[in-house]
């Protein structure tokens, strides 16, 4: 009896694992190697969009890159579940002007055409950023 509810809990841990891994993959799949563009950047309530939509973006496997016209600043991400959310870590170490994306964000929308990203700052405010196509 003790090995059948072992097992039993065993094949339930692994099935959430497994379907953990494979909503990443799907999503990863959906941002990986597509040229994003800043729709939108709300932080703390102010609206930072001007300094950021001219640029491109360009997830590859774990950088984000920046392309700004004269020079591409160059970051990680990584991807990682919580329960039924979907959050990516980004961090541009080594860069004054992303230092601000340096967070987790929640990944509110993931499709083809856009991406919403959110993350509530230490005043309680979300900040937003939309990406699309």
């Amino acid at each position: 009896m003790k090995q059948i509810i072992i097992s039993a809990f065993l094949m339930t841990f692994l099935t959430l694992f497994s379907s953990c891994d494979k909503e990443i993959s799907r999503t990863s799949d959906i941002i990986v190697d597509t040229n994003w563009k800043l729709s939108s950047f709300i932080e703390g309530g102010v609206n930072q969009t001007d300094s950021f939509k001219t640029f491109n973006y360009d997830f590859t496997n774990i950088q984000l890159h920046v392309n700004t016209g004269p020079s591409v600043i160059s970051g990680t991400w990584v991807m990682t579940q919580s329960g039924e959310d979907i959050n990516l870590i980004i961090d541009f170490s080594s860069s004054e002007k992303m230092k601000k994306w340096n967070k987790l964000w929640l990944l509110a929308v993931s499709t083809r055409e856009k991406m919403i990203l959110q993350h509530v700052n230490a005043n309680g405010e979300l900040d937003t950023i939309i990406f699309t196509q």
